[in-house]
């Protein structure tokens, strides 16, 4: 019988081969922390299995510098908000807490959106417009800073939306590109020894089919 040394020790291994899981991770640029790709694949793998098709949208919220010690606060108060925004949506986060020398604190988040509301063909700038809009609006109604100030401290790839679909034929190659992407945060030069505060996730309550088309019409 393998004992959990063993097993440890074999998913290190593969680890340094570049290997985590079912997924490959980026080893290019950095050390990836066991520790951190753990919560990181616990979270990727409860968002695609909510959402068969969705579309993914990454950016960057700074913390205020007045506000460094009510980050935590700020950042489940941000994310109750962007639910009432999108209160016709289903959402999954992950965030990854990151601080520069200077002190200034910032996340960056990957937003799961549920596309099974939406028709077939979408314009994708229009959903990322809005997406941007509601994201700004409810980070600056929530650091309670003018709306201008939030262009600041949101920051958008100016990237399409990554879209993720069971029913497409590169599925498994999206799904794990996309990982191997999102594995860069699991990075740390030093040992991770409070995970819960550098790398986490956030679900939003589930909304039918039924109720959104209600609320739609």
């Amino acid at each position: 019988m393998v004992d959990n040394t063993q097993i440890h020790l074999a998913t290190l291994k593969r680890l340094e081969d570049g290997f985590y899981r079912d997924y490959q991770v980026d080893i290019d640029h950095g050390s990836p922390s066991l520790v951190l790709l753990d919560v990181l694949y616990r979270a990727y793998t409860d968002a695609l299995m909510r959402f068969s098709h969705c579309y993914v949208f990454r950016f960057r919220v700074r913390i205020p510098n007045k506000q460094r010690q009510q980050e935590g606060t700020i950042l489940n108060q941000w994310f109750y908000r962007l639910c009432h925004y999108r209160r016709n949506d289903n959402l999954n986060v992950i965030w990854k807490r990151e601080v520069v020398q200077s002190g200034s604190i910032s996340y960056r988040i990957t937003l799961f959106l549920d596309a099974s509301n939406y028709p077939p063909i979408i314009n994708e700038l229009k959903v990322r417009k809005r997406l941007a809009k509601d994201i700004k609006h409810s980070w600056a109604k929530t650091t309670q800073i003018h709306k201008q100030d939030a262009n600041e401290l949101c920051i958008f790839l100016n990237q399409p939306l990554f879209i993720l679909n069971k029913s497409d034929e590169d599925y498994q190659f999206q799904r794990g590109y996309l990982f191997y992407v999102l594995s860069r945060q699991a990075h740390s030069n030093t040992e991770v020894t409070n995970a819960s505060s550098t790398l986490g996730a956030f679900i939003s309550k589930s909304r039918s089919k039924k109720q959104n088309n209600r609320k739609r019409k």
